[in-house]
Parts: structure tokens; sequence; C-alpha cells
């Protein structure tokens, strides 16, 4: 029985320090909290208007994909109440956004992109 108590304690101790090891790289790159303008609840790093920030120090852009235009469109209603389409943006795919009740682009919102 001590064998296999003390296998299964090395295993735990290796997995324990691989994690560890992981939170360190993770922590070492991108941008600190400490240094950052502002921090979400979670400690995760934000710019001076809430955006957050990905590990290159640029703002973090979720998107989503959609099939059709009308798909992308529904989704970015789901989450306000209309829809800001950005058919022709500087970077990246025709995508919309959702609003918010005064009809302005949510800030920090997902890119639901749609086909050309």
């Amino acid at each position: 029985m001590n064998v296999v108590g003390a296998a299964v304690a090395a295993k735990g101790a290796a997995e324990a320090s691989t994690g560890f090891i992981h939170l360190a790289k993770s922590a070492s790159q991108g941008p600190k909290a400490a240094d950052a303008t502002g921090v979400t609840a979670g400690g995760q790093a934000t710019d001076e208007h809430g955006n957050k920030l990905g590990p290159s120090g640029e703002k973090q852009v979720n998107k989503t994909q959609s099939n059709t235009r009308e798909g992308a469109r529904n989704k970015a209603l789901n989450e306000g109440s209309g829809a800001v389409d950005h058919h022709n943006p500087k970077q990246g795919k025709p995508h919309f956004h959702p609003k918010d009740n005064k009809g302005n682009k949510k800030p920090s919102s997902p890119h639901h992109e749609y086909p050309e």
C-alpha cells in the first residue's frame, strides 16, 4: 500500500509543479495588472476605457463567426437593444456590434463577423 501511496503522491507533486510552471509562464507574458490603467474583478489588465488587454498589450477582441449576415446581426441583437453594422471595417471582416439603450455601440463588445 505504501508503494501505491508514494507513486500517487509523486504524480501529484509533478502535476502541481507543472501547473506552477504554466502559471508562472502566463504571468510573465502580457501586461501586468499592476502596470495597467485598470483591472477587472478577475485581475485581468484593462485600458483606460475598461477594455481587457490581451497578451500583446493590445485590446482583446472577442469574435464570433456566422454563415450569414442575418445570423451575425441576430447574435448582436441578443446582446443589446440594437445592432451596429461595421460593413467596411479598417481591419478584419465585416461585423455587427450590439447597441446600448442610447443607440451607441457597447464598449468591449464582441465582433459578430459575417462573410463579405
